[in-house]
């Protein structure tokens, strides 16, 4: 079933995450990491949190890595010198988890699980400066029972940093989707209006940050009212099911997306499985 998930994975934010976010403070950044992991635990998950690695600087960015719907994983291919945090992801997911995993073996082809929007239905590729059209080919054959609807993602203010699907749009719900009000979000929500194959209640939120929200086994975690004062009301008169709002000051300030720093698993339990190729054809 769609948005009910058994397992969380996290990594540890690590000292080199400033060379990203240069004004960020790590330690009250990993204070406010332990509240998301905390919040991930009380949306009845089993949380897996991964060891520091300084080596890799993006590595609590774990949602670009893997794309995981119905037990099986696609590792991504993260623009950058990423393979390493790849590598860490694909043995906690293999190992531990026991997953079938799935790779990308298409020349040239580039994908971040943040650029992947799994509505339940269908699944939405953004088009970005860090996933291309062979990317959203390589998600089509790995999970042919979903439709794959491909949107182009318009960058926002480039001194923020490459603008991802999820920083436009996110799940809120069953059906539901999250949209900020800035033109590249509305831009985004216009083109998956017009090509999705199914259609959703769209809920519109003035703080673009609002809308990277989790909609996880029930609940939908959103940034706490202070955070978004223009947005709370609206949540709170259009959403009729549990919500948790969360604190996270210093890292919505340094513009760190809530969605980037969890990987969703849901790990069906003595399922019968598909038989599937670990790499694509």
């Amino acid at each position: 079933m769609a948005f009910k998930y058994n397992y969380a994975i996290v990594q540890k934010i690590p000292q080199s995450f400033s060379q990203k976010y240069p004004k960020i403070d790590i330690e009250t950044a990993r204070a406010e990491h332990e509240n998301l992991v905390e919040i991930l635990r009380q949306s009845f998950m089993d949380v897996l949190e991964i060891d520091v690695e300084e080596r890799h600087p993006t590595s609590p960015f774990v949602d670009d890595t893997a794309v995981i719907i119905n037990n099986i994983a696609l590792m991504c291919n993260p623009y950058g010198n990423r393979q390493g945090e790849i590598s860490a992801i694909r043995q906690t997911l293999k190992r531990q988890l026991g997953m079938k995993v799935a790779e990308i073996s298409i020349d040239g082809a580039q994908l971040e699980g943040s650029d992947v929007l799994f509505t339940g239905k269908e699944i939405i590729v953004g088009i970005s400066t860090h996933t291309n059209e062979a990317g959203a080919t390589c998600v089509a054959k790995t999970f042919p029972e979903y439709p794959v609807t491909i949107v182009s993602v318009p960058q926002l203010d480039t001194k923020k940093g490459t603008t991802s699907l999820k920083d436009l749009v996110c799940m809120a719900g069953t059906n539901v989707i999250a949209v900020g009000l800035n033109p590249a979000a509305q831009k985004t929500i216009k083109e998956i209006n017009w090509k999705a194959t199914y259609s959703y209640r769209v809920i519109q939120l003035p703080e673009d940050q609002a809308s990277n929200c989790l909609y996880i086994n029930g609940f939908l975690v959103h940034l706490s009212p202070e955070l978004i004062p223009n947005s709370i009301g609206i949540f709170e008169n259009k959403i009729d099911y549990n919500r948790i709002p969360i604190s996270l000051p210093h890292l919505t300030e340094q513009r760190v997306p809530m969605t980037k720093l969890c990987l969703l698993v849901q790990k069906t339990k003595n399922s019968n499985l598909k038989n599937i190729m670990s790499t694509l054809a």
